[in-house]
């Protein structure tokens, strides 16, 4: 069984279980609860893509099929991905317009 949460509430819950294979990652507000395995298969599947995952809901996929889990996870890594995109393109476009205004003031005087 793999939980997600995004509360350390639910990780401390969880990590009282007595469970020798069980393991519990914590990456910034993001925790999952499962088997070594099945954990060591979502990081490998992700990389360290995982490290952007931050949930401001609580989260908790218990029932969950495994498959369904990694869909969710890739999902919200795109929209992530997309997110930090445009903010890196609407930056290098001030940095772009503030340099030119410093090239125009320059050669103006």
């Amino acid at each position: 069984m793999i939980s997600i949460c995004g509360q350390p509430a639910a990780a401390a819950a969880a990590e009282t279980e007595e469970n020798t294979d069980h393991a519990n990652i914590r990456r910034k507000n993001f925790y999952i609860h499962g088997t070594t395995t099945e954990i060591n298969e979502i990081i490998a599947q992700n990389r360290s893509e995982i490290i952007l995952i931050k949930f401001n809901l609580w989260l908790e996929f218990q029932k969950f099929n495994f498959a369904i889990i990694k869909i969710l996870l890739k999902n919200y890594i795109i929209s992530q991905k997309k997110e930090r995109k445009k903010h890196f393109k609407m930056r290098n476009m001030f940095s772009f317009f503030r340099e030119q205004k410093q090239l125009h003031l320059q050669y103006n005087r």
